[in-house]
């Protein structure tokens, strides 16, 4: 027997399928928007630059030596990462591995782990206060919490918390394996947080720290929320269709919430879909955009085979040294692998860097274009480069809000299907991105639609603000309507 499907039966499922998404979602749209107001200007807590660079020590190059026995420790090869700085005052390597295993190890003649103790967890944080202040209480923590959720700090395990007594309640995580600060936290940024990011993100411990589960909650009601307004509009597209035939404006609805629903629908509809659609393209669902860095293929062949092992030795390290003036302030040097060679890339006090590239005998180098013009051809060799240029200011694919990023980068660009462009750091010789077309859609989709981080409006305030927080209070009306009305539902029939 065959059922004939009229107009009329479709929009009546559409209704109740409508109807019934807006019973589970009504109020977490709500939550989401008004969660969106705090995110505009306080996102989840973390430790700023600014912090430590509070609680920096410059490197001690006395007793400042290569470690005979540096291999005892770690196999070279499965270096990923390798810093020298200083923590307390005593100058160490830290290094992580390709297994995110992390440690120090200090730099004297003989190498040795070094663990931060909870009296040396408390004078990196002294370092932070220029005047007397009283530690409230201090505990070893071997498991995640609310304020440190995510995987990458399980390789700090165990992990310093910190408490001072102070009128800002202020909490340190401190890493006892590398004396890094992890997070640092007070009472006002709990209560933003819990306001704005817990919420809109759904960064709820025990969920969050379960990242599989994390990602299919947060996919799963995003996919739910886009369904949602998608009948939304469909039905609102259906009623204003009615309301022009009676001859009626823009909607049919005499009820005043069916009425408001209706023209906040009409009006914000479509900026709902965009919103909930771009945090749902935030989660990478079926990993639909490639990761922006290079493959470890390509890594490999960027670095060269067994840079490190093979340079980092005892006679190019001190040579290297005996280059750098022990008055000069310097926060950090980074080691790097590229083309066969190590570079040794130095951070100053003053936001200074340069590089030195650490043959037999080490110098200092300047960005070479056409070095990594060659290894770029090494690494695309059936594509052309079609541009190259020195940025000296972000692009829209190349950019940070909080001016993070390094500057100035060289910017390669392809003719390959993707069209992918390389943003390489000269003082690293680093790639510190790779984009191709779909991560120009992907920033498009999400940063533009769903924080308007568009060029002509990201760096004028406050006329993003102006517009973000009336299409903003618009969706939210319209979330409140719809929970009004699901309320209303509900206790009529009860």
């Amino acid at each position: 027997m065959r059922v004939a499907i009229t107009s009329k039966k479709l929009t009546k499922a559409v209704i109740k399928i409508h109807r019934l998404l807006g019973f589970t979602l009504c109020l977490l749209f709500v939550i989401w928007c008004l969660s969106g107001f705090v995110m505009m200007y306080k996102g989840f807590p973390s430790v700023t630059a600014e912090d430590k660079m509070k609680i920096a020590n410059f490197i001690n190059f006395d007793n400042f030596e290569y470690p005979k026995n540096l291999e005892e420790f770690i196999d070279l090869d499965s270096v990923s990462s390798l810093k020298i700085q200083a923590i307390n005052k005593e100058t160490v390597f830290t290094i992580e591995t390709n297994t995110n295993a992390v440690f120090n190890l200090s730099t004297n003649f003989i190498s040795k782990k070094v663990a931060y103790t909870e009296i040396e967890a408390k004078e990196i944080v002294k370092n932070y206060y220029p005047k007397e202040f009283q530690f409230k209480d201090i505990e070893l923590i071997n498991e995640l919490d609310q304020w440190i959720p995510r995987d990458r700090f399980l390789s700090h395990m165990p992990i310093h918390r910190i408490s001072i007594d102070n009128d800002e309640r202020t909490v340190w995580y401190i890493s006892s394996k590398t004396g890094e600060v992890l997070q640092k936290l007070n009472y006002s940024d709990k209560v933003w947080a819990w306001l704005g990011a817990i919420p809109h993100w759904i960064y709820f411990k025990d969920i969050r720290i379960n990242t599989p589960l994390w990602r299919f909650i947060v996919i799963t009601l995003s996919f739910i929320g886009v369904l949602l307004s998608i009948l939304g509009i469909i039905l609102g597209i259906n009623r204003f269709r009615i309301a022009r035939k009676r001859k009626l404006f823009l909607t049919p609805y005499k009820k005043k919430w069916f009425k408001w629903h209706h023209y906040l629908g009409f009006a914000f509809g479509l900026f709902t879909f965009t919103w909930i659609l771009s945090g749902l393209l935030s989660m990478n669902p079926l990993k639909w955009s490639p990761p922006k860095n290079l493959t470890n293929e390509q890594k490999q062949l960027w670095e060269g085979e067994s840079t490190i092992k093979k340079n980092f030795n005892e006679e190019n390290f001190n040579s290297f040294i005996s280059l750098i003036d022990p008055n000069d302030s310097i926060l950090s040097i980074n080691v790097n692998s590229f083309d066969g060679n190590i570079y040794f890339a130095i951070n100053y006090n003053d936001a200074k860097r340069a590089s030195f590239i650490l043959k037999q005998v080490p110098e200092k180098v300047e960005a070479n274009s056409d070095l990594f013009l060659k290894k770029i051809r090494a690494l695309f060799p059936k594509d052309s480069i079609t541009n190259v240029q020195v940025l000296n200011e972000y692009d829209d694919y190349y950019y940070s809000r909080s001016n993070s990023l390094v500057l100035p980068v060289f910017k390669y660009e392809l003719n390959d299907p993707t069209n992918t462009a390389i943003y390489i750091d000269p003082i690293t010789h680093q790639v510190v991105k790779k984009i191709g077309q779909k991560g120009r859609i992907e920033r498009w989709l999400y940063n533009g639609l769903h924080s308007f981080d568009f060029a002509s409006l990201r760096d004028k305030r406050p006329l993003w603000d102006i517009i973000v927080i009336i299409l903003l209070l618009g969706v939210t009306l319209l979330s409140i309507t719809g929970a009004v009305l699901t309320y209303k539902k509900l206790f009529r029939k009860k």
